[in-house]
């Protein structure tokens, strides 16, 4: 019985040490690219599908972005839906409200879109075309130069998640022509959120070591 409680407070302090760690230094990637005098900045668009996304799946990544005073004021939040599966939409937007005043996102540079056609549904897909306008709306209104979001399996499967990178694919797809023949103005970068397979989220501990295998 002993040798099996050391073995699992050794297992428990091995995972501990290895989330505290200090990982490898990785370069930045340019999310937003370098301007001549006189122009805007380029921007950086994370697009999620419901309040509560941009805390759950992606605070880590907009916290280092909004901490670096270069990213910072260009960061942009569109969040395609209220939220309103159980009706309670007007609570939910507040809510997004308030935790992107947390995260640091200028008022300025956030967007809440209520459609019929983008309705919190954890059955159905949405409308790529839908999707593609409002998205395309805000890239140009406000210079974005790169996109965050989901990717294929949407982190947790949820079809409306998993609408918003085929959206955006079929957008990039249409966008490369325009772009194509004006080398100064290329279709924003695209960067999506790795869905982990369920035996990893699961593992307790043992996401510590995976994670860092």
């Amino acid at each position: 019985m002993r040798r099996s409680s050391r073995l699992i407070c050794g297992f428990l302090l091995l995972s501990v040490l290895l989330l505290l760690w200090p990982a490898q230094d990785h370069h930045t990637p340019s999310f937003v690219a370098e301007s001549s005098p006189g122009t805007k900045p380029g921007g950086i668009l994370l697009v999620t599908a419901h309040p509560d996304d941009e805390c759950m799946f992606f605070a880590p990544t907009l916290l280092a972005l909004l901490q670096n005073p270069h990213y910072a004021p260009h960061v942009h939040s569109l969040c395609l839906s209220t939220g309103d599966a159980d009706g309670l939409g007007d609570s939910r937007a507040l809510e997004l409200e308030r935790s992107l005043d947390l995260l640091g996102v200028m008022k300025g540079n956030r967007k809440i879109v209520n459609h019929p056609a983008l309705r919190d549904n954890i059955t159905t897909e949405w409308d790529a075309a839908v999707i593609g306008d409002f998205v395309w709306q805000y890239i140009t209104e406000h210079n974005i130069k790169a996109i965050l979001t989901f990717d294929s399996g949407g982190v947790s499967g949820h079809p409306n998640h998993k609408s918003i990178p085929q959206a955006i694919a079929a957008l990039a797809a249409e966008m490369e022509a325009p772009f194509a023949s004006d080398p100064s103005s290329p279709s924003p970068r695209v960067f999506t959120l790795v869905s982990e397979p369920l035996f990893k989220k699961y593992t307790g501990p043992l996401g510590a070591i995976l994670a860092r295998l």
